[in-house]
């Protein structure tokens, strides 16, 4: 990841096949049974490697989901804390990316059907996120802050329609008296 954010352009001159085989190989330890940071570093460097090879087809873009909506369904209040807000912020960047790439000129198949596929267990994992971190006061977090940032940016693209079957709105009520402007 030093080198991803030091070099522009570093994922342009490593070999295709040398990508692929890199980023099967990281893919499992996106895993919610491996440790937080890892998880967290995993995620920031499929963000970057990931347009390197879009025109790749292959499982890996539903397992990739599968992993980033596994680890979201396993937050909840108990579990934020300094460990897990990295993470969080790193899947959201990911996500971001992935939706990014699928809505490029030229999207690959296998992502776009991994995005529509998954599409229910990401709301799902996003609307239990910002359950999950509505109560915590952000105002003196700056990681915090830009995780609810962003997390609210992704909820944004959702469907109200989607919003309403997922949720009963007393659900959301209570977000409205958080300390987190990005939440309200």
């Amino acid at each position: 990841n030093t080198i991803l954010h030091s070099q522009e352009d570093v994922v342009d001159v490593i070999a295709k096949q040398r990508l692929v085989f890199l980023i099967k190989h990281i893919t499992p330890w996106l895993e919610p049974e491996q440790d937080l940071l890892i998880q967290s570093e995993v995620a920031k460097a499929l963000a970057h490697l990931l347009p390197g090879m879009q025109d790749i087809y292959g499982e890996h873009w539903t397992q990739i989901l599968s992993s980033v909506t596994a680890t979201w369904a396993q937050v909840d209040e108990d579990t934020i804390n300094e460990r897990s807000i990295p993470l969080i912020n790193a899947t959201l960047r990911l996500l971001h990316s992935l939706r990014k790439l699928s809505k490029s000129e030229d999207p690959n198949d296998d992502l776009v059907d991994a995005l529509k596929d998954q599409e229910k267990q990401m709301f799902d994992g996003l609307l239990n996120l910002l359950k999950s971190t509505g109560g915590i006061p952000d105002d003196s977090h700056q990681p915090l802050i830009v995780t609810n940032d962003l997390l609210c940016r992704q909820l944004s693209q959702l469907p109200t329609k989607q919003i309403e079957t997922l949720l009963e709105i007393e659900e959301l009520y209570p977000l409205m008296m958080t300390r987190s402007r990005a939440i309200q």
